[in-house]
């Protein structure tokens, strides 16, 4: 079994140029992807979600940023969600 780490590696390891942070940012976001795609082969959670129980959502808190983002399933792209909080 793939570990969610070898995932995250694979992924981002297309992302091999830019800033550290950049890089990191990449590595956490896929984490988040991979990890709900993970929540899915469980059939407890299929099962919730297909009856409508139970709705899964990504979401990343980008802590530099105070940005609450939310990835789009269209475009698997993480967008803001909520405005930034008070500096």
């Amino acid at each position: 079994m793939m570990s969610i780490a070898d995932a995250v590696r694979r992924e981002a390891a297309i992302h091999t140029e830019g800033p550290a942070k950049r890089r990191a940012t990449v590595c956490e976001q896929a984490a988040v992807r991979i990890s709900i795609r993970n929540l899915t082969t469980f059939p407890f959670v299929q099962k919730a979600v297909t009856v409508g129980r139970l709705q899964l959502h990504d979401r990343y808190f980008d802590l530099d940023g105070g940005e609450l983002l939310g990835r789009d399933s269209h475009s698997w792209r993480f967008s803001r969600l909520a405005p930034p909080g008070p500096a």
